[in-house]
């Protein structure tokens, strides 16, 4: 029936009247109106209910997009990436997953994960090639309380979300001066950044928020996954490690901070006496990084044995996958 046919069934009787001739006719007449009257509204229902199940399901989406933490565990999610650490007992674990669009969908592509236990590597493992497609439909629920409960490898696990990002158009950075020195650090290396070689089977990923900064390495020889606060001003940048896994032939580490999600969600403090523009200052705290000099599009930092170049991305940038928006400290 079109839109224009569906009116109240007394205006469809007065205006067919002269077409009836008897009682039984009538009935006729008005089940025949109430049919198609009640096909209509249920095809109706349905798309509306399945345009609300497609809107519920992208909001849902959208509400576990941020950082979220517990005692034990730490995930990062975006619109096409999870980054997922998790403590058990002495094991340590660290999971990355690739989402792509396909119609749609949104289908894992590709896997990493890697396990210490104590300072061995129990696991490293990568697919780039999936047996078969993975719908990723949520990785959990968001709560009326807003945490978010999910069931990894078995495991239910409540998460609070300690820091929320936002997934925007690219822009464009800011220009550097000797004024905002601190606000391009923050800003130049927000976003995602992933390079992949499958012939040699490596991945790295990178991840920066305005208060973190996560990295997923798996290279022949090297294995470093970590979960950082990170926080910069005009002379550097303070830099806290809260989950370490590294494995390079000269060394090999397993470490989560005691209670993860109190010091994740911490505000990293810094303490400008720390820092050097000569050297890397390492505190029971941070590490600092100083700052040195700058030209047009790169910042220069004292790092940790080496000089850090934090790059300014053009808004064509290939290299970032994802742009988060900045919020001012």
């Amino acid at each position: 029936m079109k839109k224009q046919e569906i009116l109240p069934l007394f205006l469809s009787i007065k205006k067919n009247f002269s077409k009836i001739r008897s009682s039984q006719t009538i009935v006729e007449f008005i089940k025949q109106k109430s049919d198609d009257f009640y096909l209509m509204t249920n095809k109706l229902l349905v798309i509306l209910f399945l345009f609300c199940l497609l809107i519920s399901c992208n909001d849902s989406k959208k509400q576990e997009i941020g950082v979220w933490a517990n005692k034990d565990c730490e995930l990062i999610k975006t619109e096409n990436f999870v980054l997922f650490f998790e403590r058990t007992g002495n094991q340590i674990s660290a999971t990355f997953e690739n989402f792509e669009s396909v119609g749609d969908k949104k289908i894992c592509k590709l896997i990493g994960k890697t396990v210490f236990k104590d300072s061995i590597v129990l696991q490293k493992y990568i697919n780039f090639q999936l047996d078969s497609a993975i719908q990723n439909q949520s990785i959990g629920e968001v709560t009326s309380d807003n945490m978010l409960t999910i069931n990894m490898n078995g495991k239910v696990q409540n998460l609070d979300l300690i820091e929320k990002i936002e997934i925007v158009d690219s822009y464009e950075m800011e220009k550097v001066s000797n004024e905002n020195i601190g606000l391009c650090l923050q800003q130049w290396r927000l976003g995602t950044r992933l390079t992949v070689d499958k012939n040699n089977n490596s991945i790295e990923f990178e991840l920066g928020t305005n208060k973190h900064s996560y990295l997923f390495v798996i290279q022949d020889g090297i294995i470093y996954c970590r979960a950082a606060r990170i926080r910069s001003n005009n002379k550097g940048t303070c830099f806290a490690q809260n989950i370490r896994l590294m494995s390079d032939g000269q060394e090999s580490t397993r470490y989560m901070i005691d209670d993860n999600k109190k010091t994740s969600s911490d505000e990293l403090k810094i303490d400008d006496s720390k820092f050097d523009p000569t050297k890397c200052v390492f505190d029971k705290e941070a590490i600092y990084w100083s700052f040195i000099k700058f030209n047009k599009d790169t910042i220069l930092l004292n790092g940790c044995g080496e000089i850090y170049s934090v790059p300014r991305e053009s808004k064509t940038s290939k290299t970032i996958k994802e742009w988060i928006g900045l919020v001012k400290y």
